[in-house]
């Protein structure tokens, strides 16, 4: 027979049950004194294309690009349109990179902003080129095409302007 009333080892499981519970609720890249990890890339990023047009991004605490807007000129056969391109998709920076999707309101014309990070206060990316039938309002005009690239790859360089 045990020397330990058993109100005591009810009292030590549930001390052990709780504690286990409260260890697994904690998230692995938060640090108990220190707190939540918070992104090196936190904060507003501002630059511009190769066609020396605006790009901008904002990165979150936790490391997500939760919007991004960048001016691409975008070409047809009755000329040229300047656009700019939205995401509102949060995309998670993973291994320093992100690929995020962005859209031409007013069209189908969609391209992919990159970049892999080498500081924490510049950076330096593309985006991806557009080919194949499109449907464009620019200037008052609907205009439609059946081939071609509209939107040319491009590069791009910004610098973080605030957290």
């Amino acid at each position: 027979m045990s020397t330990v009333p058993r109100s005591r080892k009810r009292f030590f499981m549930f001390t052990v049950v709780l504690f286990s519970l409260m260890l697994s609720q904690c998230d692995k890249d938060d640090d108990p004194i220190s707190g939540p990890k918070v992104s090196p890339y936190v904060g507003v990023w501002q630059g511009t294309t190769g066609q020396s047009l605006p790009l901008m991004f904002r990165v979150t605490q936790d490391g997500n690009v939760d919007s991004l807007s960048v001016r691409i000129r975008v070409s047809t056969p009755m000329g040229t349109c300047t656009g700019t391109f939205f995401s509102d998709t949060v995309m998670a920076i993973q291994s320093q990179a992100f690929a995020v999707p962005a859209t031409l309101p007013g069209s189908n014309i969609y391209t992919t902003v990159r970049t892999t990070f080498s500081s924490s206060s510049s950076t330096e990316g593309s985006y991806d080129k557009y080919s194949g039938s499109y449907v464009l309002i620019c200037g008052g005009y609907l205009i439609m095409g059946s081939g071609g690239t509209p939107v040319a790859a491009g590069t791009w360089q910004a610098t973080k302007s605030s957290q």
